[in-house]
């Protein structure tokens, strides 16, 4: 019940504050522009909101970072479905049913649906958030070394079964991707692993095109 008479006060405060109203407004407003604009997307207007947001009272800025953040991802549907252009790399499957049903003249049925699902989902998010943050940040503290490692070893076999019919050689890709990945410093203790000595493999297992000129002078 402390939850729903968070969200009940949090909402009636905005409701009840017209200056708030106009900072989400003005929120949306910015980031369907920003989310328009194709490389900009969601992420990088928020970084240049950070400048003006940290100049104005928290109460302000972080109904319009949130408000600049939604109406940028609903801004890269717009482009996506108009022109083809994902605004941002989560607009990318709106492409595929979007600008077709734009090319039969339906573009404005295709905008109402991607603005009603936003808000569904966007809806959602924040009760989940509101909800099940809590009980899902005591089980990821319970996830312990091994749990990780599981979880590491299940994801490995699972992108290994991928190339269908052939997951021997899946397997394989995988084993020889890890023991790549194994070569240069270790991040958590700074040490050397399987350098065998050289230089240049300190910065991990791949060559760049100086390395490349080096193999073929020798």
């Amino acid at each position: 019940m402390s939850t729903i008479n968070d969200l009940l006060s949090a909402l009636g405060g905005i409701a009840a504050s017209p200056t708030l109203l106009l900072v989400v407004l003005g929120g949306v407003v910015l980031g369907t522009i920003a989310g328009l604009l194709p490389g900009i997307g969601p992420s990088t207007a928020i970084a240049l909101l950070l400048p003006v947001a940290i100049t104005v009272p928290a109460e302000i800025s972080l109904p319009l970072m949130v408000s600049l953040y939604l109406g940028a991802e609903y801004g890269g549907r717009i482009s996506a479905i108009l022109l083809n252009i994902p605004g941002d790399p989560g607009a990318i499957m709106t492409t595929l049913d979007g600008h077709p049903m734009a090319l039969k003249g339906k573009a404005a049925t295709a905008l109402s649906i991607s603005a009603l699902a936003s808000f569904v989902g966007s809806v959602l998010a924040f009760l989940g958030l509101a909800f099940i943050a809590g009980p899902m940040s005591e089980l990821g503290l319970a996830f312990g070394p091994g749990a990780y490692f599981a979880v590491v070893v299940m994801a490995l076999v699972l992108s290994a079964t991928l190339v269908g019919s052939a997951p021997m050689l899946g397997l394989t890709a995988v084993a020889i991707g890890v023991a790549v990945s194994t070569v240069g410093i270790e991040l958590q203790s700074g040490l050397p692993r399987f350098t065998f000595g050289s230089f240049t493999l300190l910065e991990g297992g791949r060559l760049d095109r100086r390395d490349h000129r080096r193999l073929r002078r020798r």
